[in-house]
């Protein structure tokens, strides 16, 4: 017995109506997608965690040691920028919340996805997380 692998070309279906339905089904999930990347793998995971980095950097590392004249380029303009996109950009009423799907709860979705993305890292829960402490 031969196998002929069946060749189908899918376009959109000739009805107008149902063509529409599915390029507006592709655009609110273009635009949902859109938002969580923008506010919680843009802002969040890149912008926002890594500040206090840049702070601590900036206050406990000497300017002579070679890892900070490494960091220098990447770091010298962060903070900075963070705090125009404050104003401008994830503030009440600012350009995300205007323009983009989760509307006013885009910074409440941010706040949430935080809150779950770090573990415990208190020593005890860790140990009890890991197995190796008492419960």
């Amino acid at each position: 017995m031969t196998y002929i692998p069946l060749k189908q070309v899918l376009t959109p279906p000739i009805n107008p109506t149902i063509n529409s339905l599915g390029q507006l089904g592709n655009a609110h999930v273009c635009f949902n997608d859109l938002g969580v990347h923008q506010l919680i793998h843009h802002w969040l995971r890149v912008h926002a965690c890594m500040e206090p980095f840049i702070i601590v950097t900036y206050q406990h590392l000497g300017s002579l040691y070679a890892v900070f004249k490494l960091l220098i380029p990447h770091m010298r303009h962060a903070l900075a920028i963070n705090a125009m996109a404050r104003e401008s950009l994830i503030s009440a009423e600012g350009i995300i919340e205007c323009s983009f799907t989760p509307g006013k709860y885009s910074t409440e979705m941010a706040c949430v996805a935080y809150r779950d993305w770090w573990r415990p890292e208190g020593l005890p829960e860790y140990l009890i997380r890991r197995g190796n402490g008492s419960t």
